[in-house]
């Protein structure tokens, strides 16, 4: 297990670090997969898992709560087809 910021992320993918791996990538912020995905870094699917109602966001569905950025950033990465809840 690596923890490791957004850019080493994106260096280490694109030098091929990880190929032929199976890998997990926690966020803690949906604006850190579009940086990801900006980046060059191929991912084929996310699983948004629960997202607390905190910090101003209001809840989308029983475990997914966001706020208007969260919203917007979500919608932007749709295009990609990779958010499932």
């Amino acid at each position: 297990m690596s923890v490791i910021s957004t850019e080493t992320a994106i260096t280490n993918f694109k030098a091929g670090k990880y190929d032929g791996q199976r890998v997990f990538v926690l966020v803690k912020e949906p604006e850190t997969l579009i940086r990801l995905m900006e980046g060059g870094v191929e991912i084929p699917k996310v699983d948004l898992g629960i997202i607390f109602n905190e910090n101003g966001r209001t809840p989308v569905t029983k475990f997914i709560a966001l706020n208007e950025k969260e919203k917007k950033q979500i919608l932007k990465s749709s295009e990609a087809r990779v958010f499932r809840s």
